[in-house]
């Protein structure tokens, strides 16, 4: 069928398919050259990125099976730190630390290690583990949490004024009144190692009725005013 016997639309129509085809056509021949010239590059892209991927993937999930195994050792730490094997669980807490530094287990090790040293009655070295611990925690709660021990090893090492600064920068930063009263509590305690006992006496009477603090407040109010009043020289 010549040309002009085609009809109006059959001639649209052939039109556009041949104009497909050299599109088509075009695009092939592109694609070609694209590949001869940059196929091998493309390919190692690609392998790279396959090679980028598996190590990541690879390191999340040794990650992961790190992580849990240092839970799971500071688990078994804990169980012995709570049966009174100090030794043995100062040696779950070292393999948390050195195995798995700069993870937050190992924050929580160092405190843990703290509270060992601390019942061991090594209280300088419980205190540096309560500082290391203080300056890797990331939140206020955790840091409260250190804050209170390391009053109490100051306590105990008789540095009852290095305690007050404690117990005062505590009571400032302090959001709950639950931990408002324990520090009233612990501030008590320091000013009767300094010996202010009337200062000591106000800190107590200052503990909420309905704190739990209340009864430990009472039986060192109890035993403070019982004590004989030194006779006037």
């Amino acid at each position: 069928m010549s040309a002009s016997k085609l009809d109006h639309k059959e001639l649209q129509r052939r039109l556009k398919e041949d104009d497909l085809q050299v599109h088509l056509q075009e695009f092939i021949e592109n694609a070609r050259t694209f590949f001869e010239q940059y196929g091998k590059n493309l390919m190692i892209g690609i392998a790279v990125v396959a090679v980028v991927a598996a190590a990541g993937f690879y390191y999340k999930v040794q990650s992961k099976a790190d992580y849990e195994l240092a839970q799971l050792t500071f688990a078994n730490g804990m169980s012995l730190l709570n049966q009174d094997q100090y030794d043995q669980a100062l040696e779950k807490f070292n393999s948390v630390l050195r195995e798995h530094a700069g993870s937050q287990v190992a924050v929580q090790a160092h405190l843990m290690r703290g509270n060992c040293f601390y019942n061991m009655k090594r209280y300088d070295e419980s205190l540096k583990e309560y500082q290391d611990a203080l300056n890797a925690v990331k939140t206020p709660e955790e840091k409260n949490l250190i804050e209170l021990a390391m009053i109490q090893a100051y306590r105990s090492l008789g540095q009852p004024e290095n305690a007050l600064k404690e117990v005062d920068a505590l009571m400032a930063s302090a959001k709950t009144d639950e931990l408002k009263n324990q520090v009233l509590y612990l501030k008590g305690g320091c000013l009767e190692d300094l010996g202010r006992t009337d200062e000591a006496v106000q800190a107590y009477e200052s503990i909420a009725q309905d704190s739990p603090w209340l009864n430990f407040a009472l039986e060192r109010l109890e035993w403070l005013k019982a004590q004989p009043v030194k006779a006037i020289q």
